[in-house]
């Protein structure tokens, strides 16, 4: 996947401006070695997965939330291992929420709303994987020490203002697939944007937590987070067991999928899987009319 690259690029951006120096940090090969790097590997981890009900918000940030409580558990244990591994993991749930690819398709509307995965996939793919040959483009970054909830916050308007100057531009060139090049300002301005929000999160990890959501939502919005699995393990467990195949299959397995694409074909889910579906679907309408609506003044298909 190209926004593996991407994925990587900002993985990299959040170490070098973090104040936290964990051993795995210090020991980090750098976004152009790709997966062959443990810490890559784990930035991308959640896409073999498939766990996408949990990479927008407002699912994204209680996953963050839940996650960054098992990073502290495991720096007060004096697991540094385990919590820097969970840390790299969990900019999967920071990065794709800020991407301006994702932000710009919630001005179409859901993901279900377009009417096949072809569909979807040719106004996406486009937008999404032409960042990964153009990080030369991207200035060298500025990153500025700040609180996580705030930066973050900041950070998720502006994509959604850059999100709405891309789809503005998809609706005036009239393209049924739009050209990934003519949103290349963009999704640039889009890195610079987020990258600054990875290193304020890996020291609001080391240095107290996360609180973007009230705690009665964490645990309903991650119950079928098949990565809670994984992310109560320890280093020794990790190591042994984490990059094996069968765990991630075994993480897949939990969802209840079934290799289907919960958004377009849903017949045969695990009953849990198709409660917890629609349930999804709940909190993206009330975040929607909460968010988009009521707090940046959005309405579906640009400003309201």
């Amino acid at each position: 996947m190209a926004c593996s690259t991407e994925h990587f690029f900002l993985l990299n951006a959040g170490i070098a401006a973090a104040r936290w120096r964990p051993a795995a940090f210090a020991a980090y090969g750098g976004w152009e070695v790709g997966a062959a790097e443990p810490l890559n590997r784990l930035a991308v981890l959640a896409d073999a997965v498939g766990d996408w009900l949990w990479h927008v918000p407002p699912r994204s940030e209680a996953a963050l939330q839940y996650g960054a409580a098992r990073v502290r558990r495991d720096l007060e244990r004096g697991d540094e291992q385990a919590a820097a591994w969970k840390a790299a993991y969990l900019t999967h749930f920071v990065i794709d929420p800020l991407a301006v690819a994702h932000s710009w398709l919630d001005f179409f509307g859901e993901r279900e709303d377009f009417p096949s995965p072809e569909a979807l996939h040719a106004v996406h793919d486009p937008v999404e994987n032409v960042i990964a040959d153009h990080l030369d483009r991207v200035p060298a970054l500025a990153l500025p020490a700040g609180e996580f909830g705030a930066m973050y916050r900041a950070a998720l308007r502006r994509s959604y203002a850059l999100g709405e100057q891309a789809y503005q531009r998809f609706q005036v060139a009239g393209e049924a697939t739009p050209r990934g090049e003519d949103y290349l300002d963009l999704l640039v301005a889009g890195i610079e944007n987020s990258a600054p929000v990875v290193g304020a999160f890996f020291d609001a990890l080391a240095e107290g937590g996360v609180e973007l959501v009230p705690d009665e939502l964490v645990e309903r919005r991650t119950a079928r987070w098949p990565s809670k699995l994984w992310l109560d393990w320890g280093a020794d467990r990790l190591e042994a067991e984490l990059f094996e195949p069968q765990t991630t299959t075994r993480l897949k397995a939990a969802l209840g999928w079934h290799g289907r694409n919960v958004f377009f074909d849903r017949a045969g889910l695990d009953p849990a899987a198709a409660e917890d579906y629609a349930a999804y679907q709940a909190d993206r309408r009330d975040w929607r009319q909460e968010y988009l609506v009521g707090e940046l003044g959005y309405g579906a298909g640009g400003r309201g």
